[in-house]
C-alpha cells in the first residue's frame, strides 16, 4: 500500500511539472519584416545593443520585443502604429539572486498569451 501511495505521489509531480511548463501560452514569433517601421526604428535608436532579439505578435493591436540588454532582460511592446505602450524590465538582484520588475505603464495588453523567449539555460 505504501508503494501505491509513494507511485501515485511521485507520478502527480511528474505531470504537476510537467503541466506547468506546457500551460505557457507563449504568443507567436514574427519575423523584423513584419514589424512596423515606427516600432522598429523607436526600438532601434532607444535600444541600442540589444542582444537576442525575439519579435512576437501578441494580438491584433499589438506586437512585443524580448531582447538582453546591459546584464538585464527587457520586453517592450507597441500598437500596430508602431508606439510604444510598456517597457519592463527584469534585473537580477544579483544579493539576493531575486528579480525585480520594473513597469513604466500597467499592461493592458491581451492576457491571452506571454511573450517570453524559450531561454535554454533557464532551470
Amino acid at each position: 500500500m505504501k508503494k501505491l501511495i509513494l507511485f501515485m505521489c511521485a507520478a502527480m509531480i511528474l505531470v504537476s511539472c510537467n503541466k506547468e511548463k506546457h500551460d505557457e501560452n507563449v504568443c507567436p514569433t514574427i519575423n523584423r519584416d513584419a514589424v512596423s517601421s515606427n516600432a522598429f526604428n523607436h526600438f532601434d535608436s532607444t535600444y541600442v545593443g540589444a542582444k537576442n532579439v525575439v519579435w512576437f505578435n501578441v494580438d491584433s493591436k499589438s506586437i512585443c520585443a524580448v531582447f538582453d540588454l546591459n546584464n538585464s532582460e527587457y520586453e517592450v511592446s507597441y500598437n500596430n502604429s508602431g508606439v510604444l505602450i510598456s517597457e519592463e524590465i527584469d534585473v537580477e538582484n544579483e544579493q539576493e539572486g531575486e528579480h525585480e520588475d520594473a513597469d513604466d505603464d500597467d499592461d493592458e495588453r491581451n492576457e491571452g498569451c506571454e511573450c517570453d523567449r524559450e531561454d535554454e539555460n533557464e532551470d
